[in-house]
């Protein structure tokens, strides 16, 4: 705080900020909880065509989306873990991801997820639930980057026990491509911890649906996030 407030217009953006306080009795908290409400403000993206839909407005996304929500929140199971406000239940399954990369810890080449954590080898392979907000602009997907694009991802979730079978490494970075894991009893292994809230029963209907539906979760905003990027800093310092 002492660096802070020897730049006079960090002062004054905090006297804004907290105008009940004088500068000299704000601690490194009021600095944290400043940057904290920036990053709420300016990252969380809750403004889809989704959110408008469930606000009432009905012409807010298409009938093939529509339909594709009906999927997702039925027949496809998505809505099992993907659920929510934030399109997440906050825990971990195996959803049969390809392994690849360097792996993680003492699990390497392989990356064994939450078990890593718990110790526990019935959390094997298992990841937390990410968000759905924004997916159509946050490839590629899964923990390690397995799956490059929208549609190999919704086809993976269509029949996950094919597709890692069957895993293409076309899109993968070239230094990738040799640690993709094939051993047939991994693969076997993965197949055996994947989670009894998947849909197993391969299903490729409804495919194009779905996507429309998941492009409704993505807020215009986000296609302008390079702006909010200033073109200088109270400190003087560089902008990367």
């Amino acid at each position: 705080m002492a660096r802070l407030g020897a730049i006079d217009a960090y002062v004054q953006l905090f006297d804004a900020a907290f105008p009940d306080q004088a500068f000299a009795t704000l601690s490194f908290a009021h600095a944290a909880n400043a940057i904290a409400a920036y990053e709420r403000e300016a990252f969380s993206f809750p403004n889809s065509a989704w959110d408008d839909y469930l606000g009432g407005t009905l012409p807010a996304i298409s009938d093939a989306a529509k339909v594709g929500a009906l999927r997702f929140y039925g027949p496809a199971g998505c809505g099992e873990c993907h659920s929510g406000p934030l399109l997440t239940d906050h825990e971990f399954h195996s959803t049969g991801v390809p392994q690849l990369g360097p792996g993680r810890g003492r699990s390497a080449p392989f990356d064994h997820g939450r078990e890593l954590v718990t110790g526990d080898p019935q959390d094997r392979f298992s990841f937390r639930t990410p968000s759905l907000r924004n997916v159509e602009v946050s490839a590629p997907y899964m923990h390690d980057g397995a799956l490059v694009d929208f549609e190999r991802t919704l086809v993976h979730y269509a029949s996950p026990t094919v597709s890692i079978e069957i895993f293409q490494t076309k899109g993968l970075l070239p230094e990738l491509v040799a640690t993709v894991q094939r051993d047939p009893e991994h693969i076997e292994e993965i197949v055996g911890s994947l989670s009894r809230d998947l849909v197993l029963e391969p299903s490729f209907v409804g495919l194009s649906n779905l996507r429309e539906f998941l492009e409704t979760l993505t807020d215009p905003a986000v296609f302008s996030l390079a702006d909010s990027r200033p073109q200088s800093v109270p400190s003087g310092l560089p902008v990367p």
